[in-house]
C-alpha cells in the first residue's frame, strides 16, 4: 500500500474498519489506487465507484 492509504488506515479507525469489509478483489482495487486514496471519504467515493463499474462481477 502506498503511504497515503496506509496512513488513513493508521489513523482513522473508522477508515480501517470499512476497509477490512470490503471484498478481497475491492481491497486489492484500493490497494492498487492507493497514492490516490488519502481520506475516508475519498475511499468511500473510490469503493463506490469502482462497486458501479464492477457490476459483471457482482458488486
Amino acid at each position: 500500500m502506498a503511504d497515503q492509504l496506509g496512513c488513513l488506515l493508521e489513523s482513522d479507525p473508522q477508515a480501517k474498519q470499512y476497509f477490512d469489509t470490503l471484498p478481497p478483489y475491492t481491497r486489492d482495487e484500493v490497494k492498487k489506487h492507493a497514492g490516490e486514496i488519502d481520506s475516508a471519504a475519498s475511499l468511500k467515493l473510490f469503493v463506490e465507484t469502482f462497486t458501479a463499474n464492477d457490476s459483471h462481477r457482482g458488486a
